[in-house]
């Protein structure tokens, strides 16, 4: 569950993400659970003729993305730490070595600096794409392509495996038994 749902934002949060190939990397999971996942996922937001279909083409080419990009060091596994202050991004890896004694495993790639805008986008009108709110509680009924209101309310199955989309259905995702 989402801090926003509890009434407070944490000073820090980590999000860890892996790709479809980090996750085959770490062996954690079977491979007849990791091809359960969607195609959009197992082949990547870099693969060109999904590039293409993204319009991700000329000056946005995943080639000249600053992370993410073919053959970059974070294609398998991202830490990215969100801060109030940027204090906590500077000691990112300390502690934690790598191969060779003395050298850090962890390093940061970039820090980017954000405002909070609330849920008005830089050109000042509500935008329900990058500022969506998660149904956490799941009161919004699916919808077909026939309604006119807008919302800025989104269902969790749009985020989030394993939740209903916005019509209602389930995306491909790895099956478990439940034993």
């Amino acid at each position: 569950m989402t801090t926003a749902v509890k009434g407070h934002r944490p000073d820090v949060a980590l999000h860890v993400a892996f790709t479809y190939e980090g996750l085959q990397q770490t062996r954690a999971a079977a491979p007849i659970h990791l091809a359960q996942f969607p195609y959009e996922f197992k082949s990547g937001m870099t693969e060109p003729s999904r590039a293409r279909r993204l319009g991700d083409v000329a000056a946005n080419d995943p080639q000249r993305w600053l992370l993410g990009r073919p053959r970059q060091a974070c294609r398998t596994c991202s830490m990215l730490l969100y801060a109030v202050t940027p204090g906590p991004a500077g000691r990112l890896g300390t502690g934690v070595e790598g191969p060779r004694a003395g050298t850090p495993r962890l390093r940061p790639l970039a820090s980017l600096t954000t405002n909070d805008i609330g849920d008005i986008e830089p050109f000042g009108f509500n935008d329900g794409i990058s500022q969506p709110v998660l149904d956490w509680e799941r009161k919004k009924p699916a919808q077909i392509h026939d309604t006119t209101a807008y919302t800025n309310l989104s269902a969790l199955g749009e985020v989030l495996l394993g939740y209903p989309n916005e019509y209602g259905r389930y995306t491909d995702r790895p099956l478990l038994d439940p034993r």
